[in-house]
């Protein structure tokens, strides 16, 4: 069952509000207390089941508009991962007007469940990974985020919020916020050490404020130019779907593989649930599996 934790506003608005209104308030607590892709991504769903309202009300934040909204998306061919999303959207938003008096009733209650679906991580194989990372690398900064995502198992967004504050010598170790604004710590894999130590000494400021992987103007690297560097990778060395989120998956697989202890991989990869990192097994039960059906047919 989905539950908002957003807290709840003391004063009462009611039915006279209107119904975009009510979502750009919610989005505004989405945001103080969860992550931006979050934030954006309910706001996205929301504003998309609005338009279909016939009048910008909250009285038509019907069972039917729901509905009617998760049937919309599913003709134009939405996934049922996507689906399940925008239902979780609604669901939370709908929590939060009953909670805060908007709304007299949720109007998500009946309607169908859907689950979420569970999609297989998709780490690299051994002979991608070693044409990935034997690949040359001229730029400096390139070759940090290639160990970053090598090593690190972080998500992209933490990769490029990296401050020279938040990196440490003693023991080598790394700072960031991940999701649910959780902070952990990152302990840097020697050769990763040895790749972001020697670029902040050597390159750097030496300011705290400063971002390890600075752009031209100083700011931060941003998600779709660190998507364009690892794709360009794999145009160079014939990787197909060279995405950043699948250095991570492979990071996870190749822990589990080494460690074979899933609470350790959850703390190292920053999950919540130890349920998520559960995938994991699922992909080395696979690999067992074509392993064993490459073996021969006879033994003789």
């Amino acid at each position: 069952m989905v539950t908002s934790t957003l807290p709840v506003t003391k004063k009462a608005r009611g039915w006279r509000m209107t119904l975009s209104n009510a979502i750009s308030e919610f989005i505004r607590e989405v945001r103080a207390a969860k992550s931006k892709s979050t934030a954006a991504g309910y706001n996205s769903d929301l504003r998309r089941m609005a338009k279909n309202a016939r009048i910008d009300t909250v009285l038509h934040f019907t069972p039917d508009l729901c509905r009617a909204y998760i049937e919309m998306e599913s003709a134009r061919g939405a996934k049922m991962s996507t689906l399940h999303r925008k239902q979780v959207a609604l669901r939370v938003f709908a929590k939060w007007c009953v909670n805060n008096r908007i709304i007299a009733e949720d109007p998500t209650v009946h309607l169908m469940r859907i689950p979420r679906q569970e999609n297989l991580p998709r780490p690299f194989t051994q002979a991608e990974i070693s044409r990935l990372w034997t690949l040359a690398l001229s730029d400096p900064k390139e070759r940090i985020l290639r160990a970053l995502l090598f090593f690190s198992g972080m998500r992209v967004s933490a990769i490029a919020a990296i401050l020279l504050g938040d990196i440490s010598d003693q023991p080598p170790t790394i700072r960031t916020t991940g999701k649910g604004r959780r902070t952990q710590i990152i302990h840097m894999h020697p050769k990763l050490a040895e790749l972001v130590l020697g670029h902040v000494l050597a390159r750097s400021d030496l300011k705290p404020q400063s971002y390890l992987l600075a752009n031209a103007n100083g700011g931060p690297w941003h998600r779709k130019y660190i998507e364009g560097l690892t794709k360009a990778w794999g145009a160079a060395v014939k990787v197909p779907a060279c995405l950043p989120h699948r250095f991570r998956h492979s990071f996870g697989t190749a822990l589990l593989e080494v460690t074979q202890n899933l609470r350790v991989v959850q703390e190292a990869m920053g999950h919540a649930d130890v349920r998520t990192t559960q995938v994991y097994t699922k992909v080395r039960a696979e690999s067992i599996q074509e392993a064993i059906q490459r073996l021969p047919e006879t033994w003789g």
